[in-house]
């Protein structure tokens, strides 16, 4: 989505408001449906997560050697990280930025002198190093409340300058990026490194229910990509019926309209309540569970073999040791991250990712 001459990535919507401009992550209209099909009582979180602005970037290039940006959340506090390409930016005394609700954050924009004296080959992985990167942290919703360019000519990324291919990541608190100590660190995001891929997280921490209006948006053609990345069965515990109709029509609806596309279902990933013994290397998880919650991932894999282009990932073979959780016993440890990003990567190779 472009807007005033700067990208906002991952993100379907953007509104100016009085706070400043807001970004969507799904289109407002889907945001405000979301938990409309469901029962009094069931879970309508999705309706404020959706609206979070987890993974969304602000992204621009200018020919100045400076510009300013100035942010305030909506609801909740939180940070930026700020990128040059694919170079963290760091001014010596943080590579996070505060963003508090009710206050603007004002962060000043220098051109780092090293990409003046460093061989250019050196310089990029997937992002040109010219195109600054505003990154949103989770649980928050960010909004921007000005921009300056001190005159000099501002534009959006050209396509050359930013990774060709996107992977759109749709998932539960896991993939939202909970538990990292920053977003640019969430597994998602470090497959993207990995993978050399832009990353739409589309996630939604703690109310990931497939909803069909979400399966619609996706198969809409309203966003690019070339992949999609699944995993999405936890938060539909205690729904096996539910998850089996709203899964297969997600599938029906992705494969119909992107019948070449790869899209790769993982199941749960190892938590407190699936593992078993010791838990050896890769982590085993009870598949006789009698709760529903792991019976999803027995759905997940009956409905796999009916789309020659949905590739099935098993989340124990994605997590090495139960210490790659945090102490909750369900969310995923800075390392654990780490190591679900380089499993997956393995297993998602770049050659195979749909390109038109």
């Amino acid at each position: 989505m472009r807007h005033n001459q700067l990208e906002f990535f991952n993100a379907a919507e953007v509104e100016e408001s009085r706070c400043g401009v807001r970004m969507y992550r799904f289109p407002r209209a889907v945001c405000d449906a979301m938990g409309a099909t469901l029962k009094d009582g069931e879970n309508k979180f999705g309706r404020y997560v959706s609206q979070t602005t987890t993974g969304c970037e602000i992204r621009f290039v200018t020919d100045g050697d400076r510009a300013r940006i100035a942010l305030t959340s909506l609801d909740y506090n939180g940070y930026v990280q700020v990128f040059c390409g694919d170079f963290a930016y760091y001014e010596g005394y943080t590579y996070q930025f505060p963003v508090q609700r009710d206050r603007v954050t004002i962060i000043e924009l220098k051109r780092p002198k090293l990409l003046d004296t460093m061989n250019p080959a050196l310089q990029q992985v997937s992002f040109a190093p010219q195109v600054w990167r505003i990154m949103s942290g989770i649980n928050m919703t960010l909004a921007m409340v000005d921009f300056e360019g001190f005159g000099f000519n501002v534009r959006p990324p050209k396509p050359e300058e930013v990774p060709a291919k996107t992977l759109l990541c749709y998932g539960t608190s896991l993939t939202f990026g909970a538990c990292a100590n920053a977003h640019g660190i969430a597994y998602v995001q470090l497959l993207g490194r990995l993978l050399g891929c832009n990353i739409m997280n589309k996630a939604m921490g703690g109310s990931c229910m497939n909803e069909p209006g979400v399966a619609d948006y996706f198969a809409s053609g309203q966003e690019h990509f070339n992949s999609v990345l699944l995993e999405n069965g936890v938060n539909m515990s205690g729904s096996g019926d539910l998850y089996r109709e709203r899964t297969s029509y997600l599938l029906k609806k992705l494969t119909k309209a992107y019948p070449n596309m790869p899209i790769y279902c993982v199941t749960a990933y190892p938590n407190q309540f699936n593992i078993v013994g010791d838990c050896p290397v890769p982590c085993l998880k009870d598949t006789n569970n009698p709760e529903a919650r792991y019976q999803n991932d027995r759905i997940i894999r009956e409905i796999v073999k009916e789309y020659p282009s949905c590739k099935l990932i098993e989340g124990a073979e994605m997590m090495d040791h139960s210490t790659d959780l945090t102490i909750d016993g369900i969310h995923l440890s800075d390392y654990g991250h780490i190591r679900v990003a380089q499993n997956l990567a393995k297993r998602i190779e770049l050659s195979e990712i749909y390109h038109e």
